[in-house]
């Protein structure tokens, strides 16, 4: 209680309890007046935030998603070299090498 705060309610009298009520109405619809203002600019800035970062990760997901495409790429190409190198015959090309030298 403002003005009257060191004097009980019983003490009070009707007009003062009004006026007493009034400005604490006036307080609380202040106070949520604050709040119904503060929820609104949380709520846009999540919006904005959302707008601003679900592209740039889809973006990145794209990218993410090439990059592993090249790399699956590169791992069948490195497959069919190891695999054409597992096909040479070393102690054949090793004579071959050594009849040459001769």
């Amino acid at each position: 209680m403002s003005e009257n705060n060191k004097k009980a309610v019983e003490e009070m009298s009707n007009h003062e309890l009004l006026e007493e009520l009034v400005r604490m109405d006036r307080k609380r619809d202040r106070l949520m007046v604050t709040l119904c203002i503060l929820g609104i600019a949380l709520a846009a800035i999540l919006i904005v935030a959302v707008a601003v970062l679900v592209p740039r990760t889809l973006h990145s997901l794209e990218s993410i998603e090439e990059s592993m495409k090249v790399v699956d790429q590169m791992a069948a190409q490195a497959d069919a070299s190891l695999q054409e190198l597992s096909k040479i015959d070393f102690e054949q090309l090793n004579q071959g090498i050594a009849d040459f030298s001769k």
